[in-house]
């Protein structure tokens, strides 16, 4: 099999019925791809592939940790990673994505380049809300959000948490057509 890049695959090359690959995604990959979410990580991606008249059945399992930002203190928090993906690439006239599993690959092309397709991966099997618990946030930054958001006007609510104030007024709005 001739491979064009490291995440590279050209399928017309493929000899055999099965096709396996460890790869490790390090700070260099992270680095390369230039994106904010994921600044650096080491996430080991484990590749099968099975090879079943002209479909390509991809199997992708990928385990490690890599650093991102906490939405709460924005400071550098480590999130661990272990996600498995299924993909399958048929041969065709033209590119399509057929699903979010389905892919068709020109046939005079015919060149699976996955690193991208691994970083979405990844990216895709961390939580919304990414934050440290409420203890091991910086607390300079805690303190400096508490006072702009008094600065805003916010009032406490029930929680001790500030509030704005335009959601009182529209629950009090509530509260009378109750």
């Amino acid at each position: 099999m001739r491979q064009r890049s490291r995440y590279s695959i050209d399928l017309k090359s493929i000899q055999q019925d099965s096709y396996e690959e460890r790869l490790l995604l390090d700070d260099a990959y992270f680095a390369s791809l230039d994106m904010a979410e994921i600044r650096s990580g080491r996430v080991e991606a484990h590749i099968q592939m099975r090879k079943t008249a002209g479909l390509f059945d991809f199997h992708f399992h990928l385990c490690g940790e890599v650093l991102i930002s906490c939405d709460r203190c924005l400071g550098d928090l480590t999130w661990p990673v272990n996600t498995t993906a299924h993909l399958v690439v048929k041969l065709g006239d033209h590119y399509e994505e057929e699903s979010e599993e389905v892919l068709v690959l020109p046939i005079t092309e015919a060149v699976l380049d996955f690193g991208w397709l691994l970083y979405e991966y990844i990216e895709l099997s961390l939580p919304l809300q990414r934050m440290h618990p409420e203890d091991e946030c910086d607390p300079e930054m805690l303190r400096r959000l508490g006072q702009m958001e008094a600065s805003r006007g916010g009032q406490p609510n029930e929680e001790g948490a500030t509030c704005d104030t335009r959601w009182e007024v529209l629950r009090s709005l509530q509260n009378i057509s109750d």
